[in-house]
């Protein structure tokens, strides 16, 4: 009775273990082996795994059966639980002492049709490396219609359950389409392995990876420090970086290393394709992606994959076109110079070898969501859309993904879909290199968010702010000093008096309170003063970036008679540009750019990024009229 009692008392922490992750992967497993031992009759198994019906309602059926059936089938099934949930994830079962071994019946004697039951577990694996050739088969034996191939290749199948669905309609085909399967799984051998082996890609495939290895090489051997200013070789200043599972994982010895990111160490849903490098800001996430980038490029890493496409998330957030997926890998990325639909086919039939990566997940305007599901790769979509199918798997299923991210941005409905996840603790900082590697911790950018204490001592705050190299200037005073208490601006100034040779980078600090000053951070500020002193922070510094802007506008010079009103933007100009993007705020936007009025803007030489280009997009989006503009971008 000790199984039967345990079923029905570890009944929640069952079904959290087999439902929680969204994936109906460890459920089916379970079905399939019990299956294999004959402990449920086909009709039992189509009663409990009915399609369309919610993932913890088949879960609870099964229980129910597997009560109701006596102490031996729960046995068997408390056997394959263990072997299918990893040991310590949601439940006590391992530990519990209530063991059977799950024996292999011998198949010496029986049907082709009864061997797809027996060996189930295992068919299910062999069979994801080799659908199409399977289904090739059957339709050539005259077993299956085009019809069947459809209902088995629905682009919304995992590769296991594409498994699944073939051996379901074979049993229902008899024993000549049993045998047909069996042969051909027998042919295939090691299945995957050997097809790569044989594999050889179009001779315009390797043209085009040479093109693209020679690309992502050139966008990842330099870092630029912040603005832009000056560029650094990243395999002169990049140490290595802490890394660590997200998960307890058995199977993880000794520290992590860059290629384990792909590796099978802490994988938590299989079916998945999606791997999360989550890290606080300024961690290193974007440097460590540059690197793994760069050791692909030169032949060091991640050999595996033929194909890379490197994204920024940044980037993509200025794109507002509608694209197919081959239009978004081949313009953001690298363009093939020709055969462009026979690379992109060869990607679709062998999505194992092509990776993908997406820096700044965080940096998308738009949250995650699977409201607007999508599954054909040449059907065109907003950008977000195509990014969050792709993560999800509806996209380019088999396609490896990895996604840099705050780990707070990644919310449950994205987790689902992970693969695993990988922290990242720090960027070592190389004590040789002092001056480069603060160059390098502002190298993305200004900070997105901060974690402010009560208990934090204001000294200290301000101590977080000294800078390498610094200029002031009175607007960049006022901007910073409104979002201080009184109190701390009076300790500021004695600060300041005592030691005169110090001052503060209130360029980079003004920007990243601006960021803090945003709607999406505001309640950081709670911790430290009352919401209607916050409010009055907000009004001050929303005045001086209008002030600021308001005085860059009259000293633009009146143009020469017959020709247009022009404007130079100088660096000051980009930084209040930047501030304002920050707060995220359109009022204050509009209100800053409703007095410019010129024919022409010039941005060049003024250090202009990725970064101040979203900034400049989302401020000079509310211009009354259209004004012309050259440019020179830092990218």
């Amino acid at each position: 009775m000790f199984a039967q009692e345990l079923v029905l008392k570890q009944r929640t922490e069952i079904l959290h273990a087999l439902c929680s992750s969204g994936s109906a992967e460890l459920l089916e497993r379970v079905l399939d082996l019990m299956l294999a031992q004959g402990e449920l009759v086909w009709e039992e198994y189509q009663n409990v795994q009915v399609p369309g019906r919610a993932l913890y309602t088949n879960a609870r059926h099964l229980l129910d059966l597997v009560y109701t059936k006596g102490v031996d089938t729960c046995e068997i099934f408390l056997a394959a639980f263990k072997q299918v949930v990893p040991e310590g994830q949601g439940t006590d079962l391992h530990s519990s002492g209530c063991c059977v071994d799950l024996e292999k019946k011998d198949a010496s004697q029986i049907s082709a049709t009864q061997t797809l039951l027996i060996d189930r577990p295992s068919l299910v694996s062999n069979l994801q490396d080799c659908i199409d050739g399977a289904l090739e088969a059957l339709t050539v034996s005259g077993n299956f219609t085009s019809a069947d191939c459809d209902d088995v290749q629905l682009p919304i199948h995992t590769p296991s359950q594409q498994a699944r669905c073939l051996l379901d309609h074979i049993r229902s085909k008899g024993e000549s389409a049993a045998k047909v399967v069996l042969h051909h799984i027998q042919q295939q051998g090691s299945g995957a392995s050997r097809t790569q082996e044989k594999l050889t890609p179009p001779k315009e495939l390797f043209k085009y990876q040479k093109k693209l290895s020679s690309s992502v090489s050139a966008q990842s051997c330099f870092l630029s420090t912040y603005g832009g200013t000056s560029n650094m070789s990243l395999e002169d200043i990049y140490t290595e970086c802490q890394l660590e599972l997200a998960h307890e994982c058995a199977d993880a010895h000794g520290p992590l290393h860059l290629e384990d990111i792909i590796g099978a160490a802490g994988t938590v849903n299989e079916e998945a394709d999606t791997v999360l490098v989550s890290g606080e800001a300024g961690s290193g996430k974007s440097t460590l992606l540059q690197r793994l980038h760069l050791l692909w490029a030169r032949g060091a890493a991640l050999q595996e994959f033929l194909l890379l496409f490197p994204f920024s998330c940044r980037r993509l957030n200025s794109e507002h076109r509608e694209l197919s997926v081959q239009e978004l890998l081949f313009q953001h990325c690298c363009w093939p110079d020709k055969e462009q639909e026979e690379i992109f086919q060869f990607i679709l039939d062998h999505p194992h070898l092509t990776l993908f990566t997406f820096d700044g997940l965080d940096e998308l305007k738009q949250s995650f969501s699977d409201e607007h599901r999508l599954c054909c790769p040449t059907q065109r979509a907003p950008v977000q859309i195509l990014l969050f199918n792709l993560l999800q798997g509806s996209l380019m299923k088999g396609v490896w993904k990895v996604v840099t991210s705050r780990p707070e941005a990644v919310g449950p409905l994205l987790r689902k879909h992970l693969r695993k996840e990988v922290f990242l603790k720090a960027l070592f900082t190389a004590p040789k290199h002092p001056e480069e590697c603060h160059g390098v911790r502002l190298a993305s950018g200004a900070p997105k968010n901060s974690l402010a204490s009560s208990h934090t001592d204001r000294a200290t705050i301000v101590k977080l702010f000294e800078p390498q190299d610094t200029r002031e200037t009175s607007q960049k005073g006022q901007c910073f000093g409104a979002c201080l208490p009184a109190t701390a601006q009076q300790e500021q100034t004695q600060g300041a008096e005592a030691s005169a040779a110090k001052t503060t980078n209130l360029q980079i600090t003004a920007t990243f309170v601006s960021g803090l000053l945003s709607p999406h951070h505001r309640s950081l500020w709670l911790y430290c003063c009352p919401s209607s002193v916050m409010e009055k922070r907000i009004k001050q510094v929303s005045r001086c970036l209008s002030k600021g802007m308001q005085k860059h506008f009259k000293s633009i010079p009146q143009p020469v008679a017959g020709e247009k009103k022009s404007m130079h933007a100088m660096p000051g100009f980009v930084w209040l540009i930047k501030c304002i993007y920050e707060m995220q705020e359109n009022r204050i936007a509009k209100d800053a750019i409703s007095k410019l009025d010129v024919d022409h803007l010039k941005l060049t030489y003024c250090d202009i990024g990725p970064v101040e280009c979203t900034a400049l997009a989302y401020v000079l989006q509310h211009l009354r009229r259209p004004v012309g503009s050259s440019w020179t971008t830092t990218l």
